[in-house]
């Protein structure tokens, strides 16, 4: 089994069996190509004392996962840059994967180790793919979060879609021009209209829930919604308007580029 998922998991995503070959391997065990399935990747990430320890860091990962997930199946491979533990589950129910997430952390703490999590796949196939998004998740989740140990490529999806759109252009150019329209109007008159922006965003454009935040009067608090759609010319009713200023947001405020916090 060890041998079959290494070829899955390993393969990289140059992996280039056929479905019907996959289906001959798979058939030597009782899992199925269609079956559901998810990875956990743990990189070595240049550490000797860890790769020397890959063969035990397995053995205990399958066995951790084989008591606190009694209907669920794992092997493990140690590949040449770090760990894959796929997990066979019993259903398309990624809660089903969740019991083990503690353990995982208890074993990565004490191997001072960090850990990449892929989305659900029910196609064997895909595990090479489910390797890159696990690696992916702790490359890119360790950037915002380095003191945690689990990244699942779930939660890091947005800020890799950021990450490659945002490699051949600076900020500036790819964030919405009210934003620094706003930013530069604060500056010369004192005002926080940047600011009540984005607060109405993270508000879920509540403006009462927003004005309350702000400690300011709701009517007040129109009047600079109002100001601000006039001041840059957009509106925002307009839904592609809206989500190309959340993720403008998103941008600056992972870079620390925003002069001011939200709570």
């Amino acid at each position: 089994m060890r041998c079959w998922a290494q070829k899955c998991a390993g393969g990289g995503i140059n992996f280039s069996y056929t479905h019907e070959q996959i289906a001959a391997l798979a058939a030597q065990t009782y899992w199925k190509p269609y079956d559901n399935y998810i990875l956990c990747y743990i990189p070595f990430e240049n550490r000797l004392s860890l790769s020397s320890k890959g063969e035990y860091l397995v053995t205990l990962l399958e066995n951790r996962c084989r008591t606190v997930l009694c209907d669920t199946d794992s092997r493990g491979v140690v590949l040449g840059h770090g760990i894959a533990l796929v997990a066979h589950l019993p259903s398309s129910d990624e809660k089903v994967f969740l019991p083990f997430l503690p353990v995982l952390q208890e074993i990565l703490v004490s191997f001072q180790a960090k850990a990449g999590i892929s989305c659900m796949c029910n196609d064997l196939y895909s595990l090479p793919v489910s390797l890159q998004q696990a690696a992916t998740a702790v490359r890119t989740g360790v950037k915002r979060q380095s003191v945690k140990k689990i990244f699942r490529f779930s939660e890091c999806a947005l800020d890799y879609i950021i990450e490659n759109c945002t490699s051949s252009f600076r900020w500036e150019d790819l964030a919405h021009p009210c934003i620094r329209t706003l930013l530069s109007y604060d500056r010369e008159n004192g005002t926080e209209l940047c600011k009540t922006l984005r607060v109405f965003i993270r508000c879920r454009y509540n403006v009462l829930q927003a004005s309350s935040m702000l400690y300011i009067h709701r009517s007040t608090f129109s009047v600079r919604i109002k100001r601000i759609e006039i001041l840059c010319g957009i509106d925002l009713e307009e839904e592609s308007v809206r989500l190309h200023i959340l993720i403008s947001f998103y941008l600056m405020e992972a870079k620390g580029l925003l002069p001011f916090t939200v709570g």
